[in-house]
């Protein structure tokens, strides 16, 4: 097999479909324990990793947190407000802890935005 291994490549080997497949690896009551663990243990050995991406569009949700720092004048040439900087840290911890991911972006505040 080339490549990373997909849930496709799981199927094939334990003899399921890749919906089965799916729902074993998400420990669904519909799969019995044996198809589970069969399921898992072949994921294992194929070094499987869910795509996170591909299950967030599949469920059609995501545990993605964005944050948006606007420009703001600073003494230097960084227009970032040193602030907000310092409090990026307690919020990618924090947001870690409870299983989100972080998107942040630096916005220009261009004058026209904030005419409103």
């Amino acid at each position: 097999m080339k490549g990373k291994a997909t849930s496709f490549d799981i199927a094939h080997y334990a003899g399921v479909s890749q919906s089965t497949v799916s729902r074993a690896l998400r420990n669904s009551p519909l799969v019995n324990e044996e198809t589970r663990k069969r399921v898992h243990d072949i994921a294992k050995k194929l070094n499987y990793k869910v795509d996170k991406n591909a299950s967030n569009l599949r469920t059609q949700q995501s545990s993605t947190l964005a944050l948006l720092l606007f420009e703001d004048p600073t003494s230097d040439e960084s227009q970032i407000n040193p602030f907000f900087l310092s409090m990026l840290g307690s919020i990618t911890r924090a947001c870690a802890k409870e299983g989100y991911d972080l998107l942040v972006s630096f916005q220009s505040a261009s004058a026209s935005r904030l005419r409103g």
